[in-house]
């Protein structure tokens, strides 16, 4: 199906698992954009599902190919980006002895790498008023003795918003935002409860889709540059506060 490129234009890189990503994705195309998805594996069957959408494969740490699906997007769906969110990250979670190097590389090639890859590509392309959205976690504030590799790329990854919002907001009037998912995302009901965990002990995907999307639409006289989610049941024992 021709997508109509007079519509807005949003790209989801990293989803396919019914996470964070697919939710911002359906989010963002019933808001009324087209919506590139851009991940490792086929999305055709989420594609199928999601109105306005098209799917990509790329691998987001590869700079020819980055840059390659990006000018592909911008044939299918016009010129103009208006939102890019990027969701992707490698969970690496073993003891330093126990973390190899390619591991920790990875972590930082799909993490920081990723995310300065995409901003090149996207950015002439992005224009005041527009948003880039990234997605941080636990790990983004403190490490732990499973986390070197993990937490290590989400500390550059915030860093990285940091500066980058520094730049783009009073230059460009581009908002970027890092939203710190504190917790477990209930992709799967089922998983969360044999982990323990009742309803209001995980974070639901739609509701953080909905806060990805009030997030991006913020005036730029009241725009939030990090955000912390939690759920509200584990608030007691919470890791960030």
């Amino acid at each position: 199906m021709a997508l109509d490129i007079g519509r807005k234009c949003c790209i989801v890189v990293g989803l396919g698992r019914g996470g964070i990503g697919d939710h911002v994705a359906k989010k963002f195309s019933a808001e009324g954009y087209n919506v590139a998805m851009v991940a490792r594996s086929s999305l055709k069957r989420l594609e199928e599902q999601i109105p306005n959408s098209k799917s990509y494969q790329c691998d987001a740490g590869d700079p020819a190919r980055v840059t390659e699906t990006v000018a592909a997007i911008k044939s299918d769906m016009g010129e103009n980006i208006d939102a890019l969110m990027y969701n992707v990250g490698s969970g690496v979670f073993k003891p330093f002895a126990d973390t190899s190097f390619e591991e920790f590389e990875l972590c930082f090639r799909v993490g920081p790498s990723g995310v300065f890859l995409w901003t090149k590509a996207c950015l002439p392309s992005m224009k005041a008023g527009s948003s880039i959205g990234l997605t941080g976690a636990t790990a983004s504030w403190r490490g732990m003795p499973f986390t070197p590799a993990f937490a290590a790329s989400k500390m550059a990854t915030r860093g990285l918003s940091q500066a980058l919002a520094r730049d783009l907001g009073p230059s460009k009037g581009i908002h970027v935002f890092h939203v710190i998912i504190d917790g477990i995302v209930n992709i799967d009901p089922e998983e969360s409860k044999k982990m323990g965990k009742a309803e209001n002990q995980v974070l639901n995907p739609a509701e953080i889709a909905d806060t990805y999307w009030h997030l991006s639409q913020q005036s730029p006289n009241c725009w939030t540059q990090e955000m912390h989610l939690g759920a509200q049941g584990a608030f007691g024992s919470i890791a960030s506060i």
